[in-house]
């Protein structure tokens, strides 16, 4: 029997990888396969990430950048993001995904939420971060 996978969503910067892989070091001692969804930027954080931990990387972009053009192009970005990670877990068939905050998190918490999967966001903060405030009703 394949033990269980636990999918981590988080990106953009240290504050929301260190915690991810945190979870992602305890999961993988208790037998659990892990799999980072992030973007290129937040792979550039997953160095400290165990070896064994797959690293799945995700179209997003950030709402909080550049002009107006910019800003439309974030969507089709994010949606084809959603739709990749919607694709991947309906191959991986995770146990659980959760969100640890950034724009790269969207993806797999929006497909998590789409295919009815068990999810839940992590929040290291006193305050909600834009993306888990998002999330957080739907979780």
């Amino acid at each position: 029997m394949m033990a269980p996978l636990l999918i981590i969503a988080a990106g953009g910067t240290g504050g929301h990888m260190f915690p991810a892989q945190a979870l992602a070091e305890a999961m993988l001692a208790q037998g659990w396969r892990v799999m980072l969804s992030t973007d290129a930027r937040g792979a550039r954080y997953a160095g400290g990430f165990p070896k064994a931990v797959e690293i799945s990387e995700v179209g997003s972009a950030t709402f909080a950048r550049g002009g107006v053009l910019a800003r439309v192009l974030v969507v089709p970005r994010v949606l084809g993001g959603i739709v990749a990670a919607v694709a991947r877990m309906r191959r991986a068939r995770p146990a659980v995904v959760v969100g640890f905050g950034g724009y790269p998190a969207i993806p797999a918490v929006a497909a998590a939420w789409v295919l009815r999967l068990p999810r839940m966001i992590h929040e290291a903060n006193g305050v909600l971060g834009r993306v888990n405030a998002v999330f957080a009703r739907r979780v």
